[in-house]
């Protein structure tokens, strides 16, 4: 085992308290600790069970299925993680690992791992179609110097699964750093992706099968989440750390007034974003931001669990935050 795998990571599980039906539980108290080295960058929540979580930092990838009391080491990749950590809708013991070296398949909820397609690529991300088997992921011309086994890639940036992984086609893009992708949750057939290189931002209405570029859409918009409970409203981030919002499908923009947003998650009742200060919290219709913990420590990723009542946040030092969200 790798020497990064090999460490343990760091858990405070983190309960604050709010005085608000779209905050945290009062009471706040931290809970089970253990030490680690690195950040943690990625976070995904079971959408069946809140206590089973998937958390990666650029080495290591690790599982808890009681909400963080222990955690188990998982080993897809030596190359790390590089686009994120997705479950199939349908079946969530089926994860999908975006690696430094392709794509990784476990069909047990992570014992055991099988290569899944774009072998030698570095992913930047994936995402999956909530009618499950659907898979979009997108691609970086990987360097030697991160993964000696990397083929060099100039050909499209974004491919398509249809098959669960069996079989990936490519459907477009050029391929360049950061291409990040957004499913709309009602129409699988559309799929927005945005560049971070040229800041751009296109659309497909057919699965892929056409591009089209938005020039209405906001200026410089990277990350891209459009809210699962109404599909209209859409969060983007900028290269400053800005978070806006639309409320129209993207046609018209307001800035929600942050500019060191890391991550961002979308609950039923609130948006929580990951900062350099802190996870924030914005109730649904409100305009002011608080803070709900962690303040002071610098947040990289947050996700909220499908009942919408509990909350991770990944952070430097190997930190996982768990937050009692009230119902």
């Amino acid at each position: 085992m790798r020497g990064a795998f090999a460490s343990l990571l760091l858990v405070l599980l983190l309960l604050a308290g709010c005085g608000s039906s779209n905050g945290a539980q009062s009471g706040a108290a931290p809970s089970v600790s253990h030490p680690g080295l690195f950040a943690v960058y990625y976070t995904t929540v079971d959408p069946r069970n809140p206590q089973t979580v998937y958390v990666a930092s650029n080495d290591a990838l690790l599982k808890t299925t009681d909400g963080g009391g222990s955690w188990m080491h998982l080993e897809p990749s030596a190359y790390g993680v590089s686009g994120g950590i997705v479950l199939d809708p349908r079946r969530p013991d089926t994860v999908f690992v975006g690696a430094g070296d392709g794509v990784y398949k476990s069909t047990d909820g992570g014992r055991s791992w099988r290569r899944a397609g774009l072998k030698g690529q570095t992913l930047d991300d994936l995402e999956f179609a909530r009618s499950g088997s659907v898979l979009y992921a997108s691609v970086d011309s990987c360097l030697p110097s991160y993964n000696p086994e990397c083929i060099y890639y100039s050909g499209p940036a974004v491919f398509k699964t249809t098959d669960a992984g069996a079989r990936w086609v490519p459907i477009g893009l050029a391929a360049q750093p950061g291409v990040s992708l957004a499913l709309d949750p009602r129409r699988p057939a559309v799929v927005y992706a945005t560049t971070e290189k040229e800041r751009t931002s296109f659309k497909s209405t057919d699965g892929g099968a056409s591009w089209h570029r938005l020039h209405g859409f906001l200026a410089g918009a990277g990350l891209v989440v459009i809210d699962p409970h109404s599909p209209q409203k859409f969060y983007a981030t900028t290269a400053d750390g800005g978070l806006f919002e639309s409320t129209d499908g993207g046609r018209r923009w307001l800035s929600l007034g942050l500019t060191d947003v890391r991550d961002f998650a979308v609950g039923p009742a609130a948006v929580y974003a990951a900062t350099g200060r802190g996870v924030l919290m914005r109730p649904d219709g409100g305009r002011a931001w608080r803070i709900l913990g962690a303040r002071g420590k610098a947040l990289y990723t947050v996700a909220v669990s499908g009942n919408g009542r509990v909350l991770y946040a990944g952070a430097d030092g190997n930190t996982v935050y768990r937050f009692q969200l009230a119902g």
